[in-house]
């Protein structure tokens, strides 16, 4: 009687090259093919609890946000500076982005994740190229990427619900990719020429920075001020445009309830 043997287990990320990513890959980078600025990564449990585990080589690394590494191999070594100069790390902040960053060098296993449950894409970058995300959605990326902060605008900064400064992300040195995540599920818009897709701004998740967007009101006046729906994030097509199906500043309201007015009591 032949003995039952047990299947071996295979981490995810020691797989072949791109066998999966569940999830589009923003071009220019081609993620069935290695090139020397990818990372060897798998996005796992999308869309409501994703994470992203990567395989490091010898001497490859990873450039992590703070807070943003669940787990890894010991012999992982981890190496933390403020990337892209002091002036840029003091920027990053003011898109909930850390200012002081880690690299993580191989070889070695390595898994990263969003703190609020949701959804993780990865994104391509060459020379030239840029990606806008909400805040706070950098993961992790090769370690030519650069985290910066721009400013929304003044009309959004004023009346938006989604803050002044949104997360900005380019590249030095080659092509180069990172992973990003937003709470919820993502979706990827393609917008055609002559069409304009209205985003409501909490739910706006991503788009190429050569993209000029402004403000809408999609219900004129009246819908603006009393159907709630406020302004929005208005994309003149063609473009690419990712959005998040659940807005992640709920849970500061969760976090930070309004506090009950003390009311004077009255004197008999």
């Amino acid at each position: 009687m032949s003995e039952h043997k047990q299947p071996e287990y295979v981490h995810p990320a020691t797989r072949p090259y791109g066998v999966r990513h569940d999830g589009p890959a923003e071009r220019p980078i081609s993620f069935g093919e290695p090139v020397a600025a990818s990372l060897h990564g798998i996005v796992a449990n999308r869309p409501g609890f994703a994470h992203v585990d990567i395989l490091l080589g010898n001497k490859q690394s990873v450039l992590g946000g703070g807070r943003n590494m669940i787990w890894m191999d010991a012999g992982v070594q981890v190496d933390t500076s403020i990337v892209g100069g002091f002036c840029r790390g003091c920027r990053r902040p003011c898109a909930r982005e850390t200012c002081c960053q880690n690299t993580f060098s191989g070889p070695g296993l390595i898994s990263f994740a969003l703190k609020l449950p949701g959804d993780v894409l990865p994104f391509g970058l060459t020379p030239g190229t840029g990606w806008i995300l909400a805040p706070g959605s950098f993961i992790c990326g090769t370690e030519n990427i650069l985290i910066d902060c721009q400013f929304s605008g003044c009309i959004a900064c004023i009346c938006g619900d989604q803050g002044p400064f949104l997360t900005h992300a380019t590249v030095q040195n080659g092509p180069g990719m990172f992973y990003a995540g937003g709470y919820g599920a993502l979706t990827r818009h393609e917008v055609p020429a002559g069409k304009t897709l209205f985003v409501d701004q909490p739910h706006f998740f991503a788009a190429s920075q050569d993209i000029r967007f402004g403000l809408g009101m999609p219900g004129g006046c009246i819908g603006c001020l009393c159907g709630g729906e406020g302004l929005v994030f208005k994309f003149q097509g063609p473009c690419v445009v990712y959005s998040a199906n659940r807005d992640s500043s709920i849970w500061k309201k969760l976090r930070d309830p309004p506090k009950p007015t003390n009311r004077a009591t009255p004197v008999d």
